[in-house]
């Protein structure tokens, strides 16, 4: 509901913030560092505040994607000449990963399809420079299965 506060001496009114959107980045996926931006209408020009996880954010119109999911508030303020004030807030949850996890998994997978690809020696040898002997020793056994599954 928009309320409007009125100068008598001139047709300008004020009003509460209201549509208060959210605007989210080219996504998904989406990666750390992408921005969020807050917008909304009203007069006088808003100010915009955000919270993160319950932390506070930044303080301009646009918010920089935190890595993980997080939940993501916008508050939309007026403050007006008496000093009274008027907000609204919208929320949003967003889950942004990391541009070198995202690029090193990918770079690992290709590694692993072509060592698979080679033969449970190679693949064998891959696990053992990339991973701990203890981790080998558990997947190992899985390669059998696994090129069993391919040929099928």
């Amino acid at each position: 509901m928009l309320t409007l506060t009125c100068n008598a001496n001139t047709t300008l009114c004020a009003g509460c913030p209201e549509n208060v959107v959210i605007t989210m980045p080219g996504g998904p996926p989406y990666t750390v560092g992408d921005e969020l931006t807050c917008s909304a209408d009203g007069y006088p020009a808003q100010t915009y505040s955000w919270t993160v996880d319950g932390v506070d954010g930044s303080t301009e119109s646009t918010q920089a994607l935190q890595e993980g999911a997080r939940q993501y508030i916008c508050t939309a303020n007026v403050t007006y000449d008496d000093g009274t004030t008027c907000s609204d807030t919208e929320t949003t949850t967003v889950t942004a990963y990391s541009k070198y996890k995202t690029r090193y998994n990918r770079i690992v997978t290709i590694l692993m399809l072509m060592a698979l690809s080679l033969g449970k020696l190679a693949y064998y040898n891959f696990l053992k420079y990339y991973f701990s002997n203890t981790l080998v020793a558990i997947v190992m056994p899985l390669v059998t299965l696994s090129q069993c599954c391919l040929l099928c």
